[in-house]
């Protein structure tokens, strides 16, 4: 901490200095370009997890290749951040909101076969519904718990009600939401044991700038979102995929075994 009145900031300053250590790690360019960070830093991507397709050089000609956007990183490590990153973007619901769903548009899908006349759009309605029906007896058959991306999450669709008409405004930036979320997760590890460090963090409470008469919106995740990110964050373990208890030594290159 640099900042002489940074009292109740320095777990958000932590995340945004973690996000940036790990985007910049092991690189050739490091810290020569601008600020690159493994949340994206100021640009959000596509949180998979999963190696994607893109064009790189070798030997002057340019070939498609599957990387992980953090190539950087050791797999199991470029996985947890977009793990995280995934949970803060991206909206879930449960598997009865699921059920429920999929039942509705298989209802609307019988109706339109039902009263069809042409029959090649009727047997094609009978198709969707077989389809339809068959997602349904296989959501039936997942875990208990599982959950099922749906659209924006809501802390992100209330970053950008903060941020406005811009795409990429300060509220909705990756690193933002990144550190804003990692301290809503200190705060309520700090809270479960009964504890308190407002030097830490503090004013961070889901509900605190919930109400929107007097709010522009909400900056920090609340409810059961804020639940499954903290949740994303406990399983990231990032001590445990950056760190080797054997060796005691840093596991989070891609040349370090």
């Amino acid at each position: 901490m640099t900042k002489l009145q940074g009292g109740g900031s320095l777990a958000h300053e932590w995340a945004h200095a973690l996000d940036h250590y790990f985007g910049e790690l092991d690189r050739g360019d490091a810290y020569k370009t601008k600020a690159r960070g493994a949340s994206g830093w100021y640009e959000q991507r596509n949180y998979t997890g999963k190696p994607q397709r893109r064009m790189v050089q070798v030997d002057g000609k340019w070939v498609p290749r599957d990387t992980l956007p953090l190539e950087n990183l050791r797999p199991e490590l470029a996985r947890a951040f977009d793990n995280v990153m995934q949970a803060l973007y991206e909206g879930r619901i449960d598997k009865p909101a699921m059920l429920a769903d999929l039942t509705q548009q298989l209802e609307r899908t019988k109706k339109l076969a039902e009263t069809e006349g042409d029959p090649h759009y009727k047997a094609m309605y009978e198709r969707s519904a077989a389809s339809q029906q068959q997602n349904i007896d296989e959501t039936k058959a997942d875990p208990e718990g599982t959950t099922y991306p749906r659209g924006k999450s809501q802390y992100a669709a209330e970053a950008q009600k903060l941020s406005g008409k811009s795409s990429d405004g300060y509220w909705l930036r990756p690193t933002e939401m990144f550190a804003r979320a990692f301290e809503s997760y200190i705060f309520d590890r700090i809270a479960a044991q009964n504890a308190q460090s407002d030097y830490l963090v503090h004013g961070v409470e889901g509900e605190r700038f919930a109400d929107g008469a007097r709010y522009k919106g909400n900056p920090y995740p609340s409810g059961t979102e804020r639940e499954a990110i903290n949740k994303a964050w406990h399983s990231a373990n990032l001590k445990r995929v950056f760190w080797n208890e054997k060796t005691g030594l840093p596991k989070a290159l891609r040349s370090l075994t």
